[in-house]
């Protein structure tokens, strides 16, 4: 997280998570937790309630907060950007 903020804004990196973490609640129902303090590791924690086959279509394919958590680690996994192609190869 230093690597995207940036050292000049290291001391608002609590109020920076706790803004994030609340829009990805709202936008995309993750919860940010946090798994170990003295290491500063988190988990995303996926809080839609999508019981059985809801959010399945007939052939039996992947909910649609499935595809969104893949595509947003490919974005990840490429250094918070991507190109067009790049999401394309992915699909």
């Amino acid at each position: 997280l230093l690597k995207v903020v940036g050292s000049k804004y290291r001391q608002h990196i609590p109020e920076i998570l706790r803004r994030a973490s609340k829009h990805m609640e709202l936008v995309f129902g993750l919860e940010l937790t946090e798994v170990d303090h003295s290491r500063n590791i988190y988990a995303l924690i996926n809080k839609l309630n999508l019981g059985g086959d809801e959010g399945l279509s007939d052939e039996g394919s992947l909910p649609k907060s499935d595809f969104l958590m893949m595509l947003l680690g490919i974005i990840f996994m490429k250094g918070n950007r991507t190109t067009r192609e790049e999401v394309w190869e992915f699909l």
